[in-house]
């Protein structure tokens, strides 16, 4: 008591789906064979996204004649999922007997290709740069499809902060040693009470100030302000309030000033890839993240999120003095200065007009690392 079956692998149940074409029903014909000398019942069985083109998918097939053959239709749905990702399914169509305990399998296997995409990352960090720079990271794309794909670059969402920093913030500050001069303090309380008062000033003048008559124009507390005026006055930076962290509003950047794609739209041949160029701008004392949106044409979408910020060089020595002291003339001193990076960039420092042989000679110094970089 014996079936044979035509193939024991149902390949082939594969579709492509292009954006202007729908899915539809793939069919595959399995023959079978009865080359036994009694009569066979055969009941099949086959599951899902897989069928047999019967009403009843567990149908019972009478195979009575000697080297009879029966052909069978098996169905693939490929839409039995409802996204555009390209897919395999896998599945057995199951051969048992009424007459007989035994059991055969039919290997099934049904492929649905789309437009897809294959990005190397999905998260690009760009990490700290110096404000106003600018830099650029590569992301490989491949085209794993059996067709061209067609892709656009959007912006979805994003997120801008500014935090208020002075230009010289934290450069040479925090130093142990207490030789400062004075001067310098009274000076920075200075420049703070100036800046203070700057931005202090009022919009129109006081109703306690006497008016002046000044015809010339120099002045405009002597008549009324004009609708004209009054505009420039309110958007006059002195009459702006401070930027608090968080009101990138004021500051009238969009995002795609802060982060640019190249190219922003093109077309991949199959198995082809390309190089995506993410540029970030540092804008000063900015902390931006968006979330960019690769729209393919007849497929899914791809979101890779970026992320960068923009701040100062901040860094302080321990020290400002090295006093070595008397020392024998035979004798060579050492000291060591510490380089602390307090800020969120990673700086490149060098030591200036030191001899970078490894020579010691008297009365010279000798730096045992005289260039390099401290990294936060």
């Amino acid at each position: 008591m014996k079936v044979r079956k035509s193939q024991d692998k149902v390949t082939g149940l594969s579709t492509a789906k292009y954006p202007e074409s729908t899915l539809e029903v793939e069919t595959k014909q399995v023959m079978m064979h009865n080359v036994s000398s009694l009569p066979l019942t055969v009941v099949l069985k086959a599951t899902y996204p897989f069928q047999l083109l019967v009403e009843d998918p567990r149908w019972a097939l009478s195979m009575s004649n000697l080297l009879s053959r029966k052909c069978h239709s098996v169905l693939f749905d490929p839409s039995y999922k409802d996204d555009f990702v390209t897919r395999t399914a896998e599945s057995q169509l199951e051969v048992s007997f009424k007459q007989h305990p035994q059991k055969d399998f039919v290997n099934l296997k049904g492929e649905v290709f789309f437009p897809n995409l294959t990005f190397e990352m999905e998260k690009v960090d760009f990490g700290c740069i110096l404000n106003d720079t600018e830099v650029t990271q590569v992301v490989i794309v491949t085209n794993h499809s059996p067709m061209d794909v067609k892709y656009q670059w959007s912006f979805i969402d994003s997120a801008i902060q500014f935090e208020n920093k002075e230009e010289d913030e934290g450069i040479g500050g925090e130093v142990d040693d207490d030789s400062q001069p004075e001067d310098d303090e009274e000076e920075d309380e200075a420049e703070e009470t100036a800046v203070n008062v700057m931005i202090e000033l009022p919009d129109h003048p006081s109703p306690e100030s006497p008016p002046v008559d000044n015809r010339t124009g120099s002045s405009l507390g002597s008549r009324p302000s004009t609708a004209e005026e009054q505009r420039q006055q309110e958007t006059s930076p002195v009459n702006q309030p401070l930027m608090s962290w968080g009101q990138s509003e004021l500051m009238g950047i969009g995002i795609d000033e802060i982060f640019d794609i190249l190219p922003l739209y093109s077309t991949l041949h199959s198995h082809e890839s390309q190089k995506i160029q993410f540029t970030f701008y540092g804008h000063a004392n900015i902390s931006s993240q968006a979330v960019a949106r690769c729209s393919v044409h007849g497929g899914p979408d791809y979101d890779i999120e970026l992320l960068g910020q923009a701040s100062l060089v901040q860094y302080f020595f321990d020290r400002q003095i090295v006093d070595y002291g008397k020392q024998l003339f035979d004798q060579a001193a050492v000291a060591e200065i510490v380089l602390h990076n307090t800020g969120k960039v990673g700086l490149n420092f060098v030591v200036l007009n030191v001899d970078s042989g490894n020579k010691l000679l008297p009365g010279a110094l000798m730096f045992h690392q005289s260039k390099g970089t401290s990294r936060l």
